[in-house]
């Protein structure tokens, strides 16, 4: 049992340690695109359904990576607050968007205002999302088992996105609980 596990606090995030959490956030968020990316396509093709046109690779910029960081900033933010003191949260906010939002600025912004909507209802992301790639991946078909191979896939994103800013954080308690929520 650790000495914060005592008092059943959490670490802090110090506005001094921010660069480096969030150049591992960025690194570690684009890791987690690409497996989205791979696994679902992966999934589908082992499944015998072909997504004409589509890559197993997450191509930067694109799209679908704007829709995953949109997921993923919604994702963190809220939950990263749990760390950081309330008078740095929106400097932590800014600098993570900033490094973390590539391409098309406007798109993702865009994207992330519809999945605020949501207001943390995972279902509802799930649905949201998993429509929004559909319909730039052309509408393929089986229509119903691509959005379910989808929806899965955005909840597994979202807790590993939330895991690692745990584990930045310094919370290997909470990455570990986080974790274990894909094992059930």
């Amino acid at each position: 049992m650790g000495f914060l596990d005592l008092f059943n606090r959490k670490p802090t995030l110090e506005r001094a340690m921010f660069s480096s959490a969030i150049d591992t956030l960025v690194t570690q968020f684009e890791a987690l695109r690409e497996q989205f990316v791979f696994g679902v396509i992966s999934g589908m093709k082992s499944e015998g359904v072909q997504i004409p046109g589509v890559s197993q690779t997450l191509e930067r910029e694109s799209d679908v990576d704007s829709i995953l960081i949109a997921l993923q900033f919604v994702c963190v933010v809220g939950f990263a607050w749990d760390y950081i003191k309330f008078d740095d949260r929106l400097s932590f906010d800014r600098e993570l968007a900033q490094r973390i939002i590539t391409g098309n600025e406007i798109k993702v912004e865009e994207y992330r205002e519809r999945y605020l909507e949501c207001q943390g209802n995972i279902e509802c992301l799930q649905q949201i999302l998993a429509e929004d790639i559909y319909i730039i991946w052309g509408k393929p078909e089986p229509a119903r088992g691509i959005r379910k191979a989808l929806s899965n896939s955005v909840e597994i994103l979202g807790i590993l996105s939330q895991a690692e800013t745990a584990r930045v954080c310094g919370d290997e308690r909470t990455e570990r609980k986080l974790k274990k929520l894909l094992y059930l």
